[in-house]
């Protein structure tokens, strides 16, 4: 569990939908390291000192390509990240 690892610094957490900010945030399980971005992981412009050590990227994509969405995100974060996962990956 993150919270409970003393190695984690921060937890960026960046979700598009505010229903889903609304419904689970104030009942998340966080403290001072973790952080919330309003935002879609898409078109998020990143900050350009960024760095994250793991990204893991939980989007649902009803229609497209998976390979297509997963070396978007790839060629889009991995300056910027050590390594990317993401649950159907």
């Amino acid at each position: 569990v993150l919270i409970k690892n003393p190695n984690v610094t921060s937890i960026t957490i960046i979700e598009k939908y505010q229903d889903v900010i609304d419904l689970v945030w104030d009942n998340c399980l966080k403290d001072e390291r973790f952080n919330l971005i309003h935002a879609d992981i898409n078109t998020w412009e990143i900050p350009a000192d960024s760095h994250w050590d793991i990204g893991w990227f939980d989007t649902w994509i009803s229609d497209g390509d998976w390979n297509e969405y997963k070396n978007n995100m790839i060629r889009k974060y991995s300056p910027h990240i050590a390594e990317i996962n993401g649950w159907c990956w």
